[in-house]
C-alpha cells in the first residue's frame, strides 16, 4: 500500500511540474515558443538551461498545447475590486466571454476547484459568475440584457457546473 502511495506522488509532482510548449505573446509585440509551465501568476520558462520568470508586467498572453491540437489560451486580467492582473484560462471568446482560474483544493486526491469569471466589451475588468458553477443571482444581474437568457436560467435549463453552455447561449442568441 505505501508504494503505490508513493508511486501516486510521484506522478503528481511530475504531472505538475513538467514543462509544456508554450507560445508567448510579449508586451513588446514579439511572439516566442519555450518550454514552460505556470504557478500562480507566473509563469516559468526554461531558456537555454535557464529558468525566467515571466509575469503580467511581461506578457499579454500565452498558448500552450497540452496533449491536444487545441490551444488553452491564458491571459492577464484584472479582476473586480483587484488592482493587480491575474492569470485566467480563456474557455471562450465572445461577445461575453468566459474565463476560469482553477486551484488544486485537496492535494493528497488531486481534487481541484474551479472559479468562473466573465467579461463583457464594456467592462474593463472580469466579474466573478461563481465557483464551481455559475450562481443564478450573478446571471440575473449581468444579463438583464437578455430575457430569454434569464428565463432559460429561471428554468433550470443550463444543467451541470461549467456556464459554457449558459455563456454560448447568450453569445448565439442575444444582443443582436
Amino acid at each position: 500500500m505505501k508504494s503505490i502511495i508513493t508511486l501516486a506522488i510521484f506522478i503528481l509532482y511530475q504531472v505538475s511540474y513538467s514543462q509544456i510548449e508554450t507560445k508567448i505573446f510579449h508586451k513588446n509585440g514579439s511572439i516566442t515558443t519555450e518550454l514552460c509551465k505556470i504557478k500562480g501568476n507566473t509563469i516559468t520558462c526554461e531558456i537555454e538551461n535557464k529558468k525566467v520568470q515571466y509575469s503580467s508586467t511581461d506578457l499579454i498572453s500565452i498558448e500552450q498545447y497540452p496533449n491536444t491540437e487545441k490551444a488553452e489560451r491564458y491571459v492577464y486580467l484584472t479582476i473586480e475590486n483587484s488592482n493587480k492582473p491575474k492569470l485566467v484560462k480563456e474557455i471562450i471568446n465572445g461577445k461575453v466571454s468566459l474565463y476560469e482560474i482553477s486551484k488544486m483544493a485537496a492535494p493528497q486526491i488531486g481534487g481541484w476547484t474551479y472559479t468562473y469569471y466573465i467579461k463583457k466589451p464594456s467592462w474593463d475588468v472580469i466579474k466573478k459568475i461563481g465557483t464551481m458553477t455559475f450562481k443564478k443571482d450573478l446571471v440575473r444581474e449581468y444579463f438583464t440584457d437578455c430575457p430569454s437568457l434569464l428565463e432559460k436560467v429561471e428554468n433550470n435549463y443550463f444543467k451541470g457546473r461549467d456556464p459554457s453552455d449558459l455563456i454560448n447561449y447568450f453569445n448565439e442568441n442575444c444582443e443582436k
